[in-house]
């Protein structure tokens, strides 16, 4: 398993550091669909998502919340400038996600007092035309589709499309004349491209 953590591609085996260490296959297999979903899966991260705009993250017991972020959070090694918005992030197309535990400051800034947590997304590929495509329904109207294209254009130019649509009604009654509640209604893209002139 290769990882970025110390902003370098290593071996898991060789990282001096706590990390936990998801692909999208094992990610698929547990169902986990966000953020919330996925920390109940990774050993010390707990994530409680009062509402989307307020979440609360613990890792190691040490909660962040508040004025100061205790959690760093990144997309493919990019700082997310509000920890609420990884939340709302839709998990799809991954090629990882790494939970960094105990303190990391001097790797990803004063905001990782207790850890971080890195989204990184499958980039395009210079192999072979590729795609994949996943359609899911259940209860309360749920349905789910989900997938992505590699198109490799020539020896040195690729393009990747990725998306997510993701709709279900709720199911906590509101009393008022509102839709009920713990509902979601997801659309999700994302596009890539890689070049390699030389």
């Amino acid at each position: 398993v290769k990882v970025t953590t110390q902003k370098q591609e290593q071996a898991l085996i060789d990282v001096p550091i706590n990390v936990s260490v998801m692909d999208q296959n094992i990610i698929d297999r547990l169902g986990a669909d966000d953020l919330e979903d996925l920390g109940n899966f990774v050993p010390g991260l707990q994530v409680q998502a009062q509402s989307l705009n307020a979440p609360s993250y613990s890792l190691r017991g040490v909660v962040s919340d508040g004025d100061t972020p205790r959690v760093a959070m990144f997309q493919n090694g990019v700082a997310i400038g509000n920890p609420g918005f990884a939340t709302n992030l839709a998990i799809y197309d991954m090629e990882r996600v790494e939970v960094v535990k105990g303190p990391q400051a001097t790797l990803f800034g004063q905001g990782a007092l207790v850890g971080g947590v890195n989204f990184i997304h499958n980039r395009a590929s210079l192999d072979e035309n590729s795609g994949k495509l996943t359609i899911e329904g259940g209860d309360y109207n749920f349905m789910r589709v989900e997938g992505h294209y590699n198109w490799v254009v020539n020896d040195t130019l690729a393009f990747r499309l990725a998306g997510q649509v993701k709709n279900m009604d709720g199911y906590v009654p509101n009393v008022a004349n509102s839709p009920d509640l713990m509902g979601q209604d997801t659309t999700a893209f994302r596009a890539a491209m890689r070049w390699e002139p030389t």
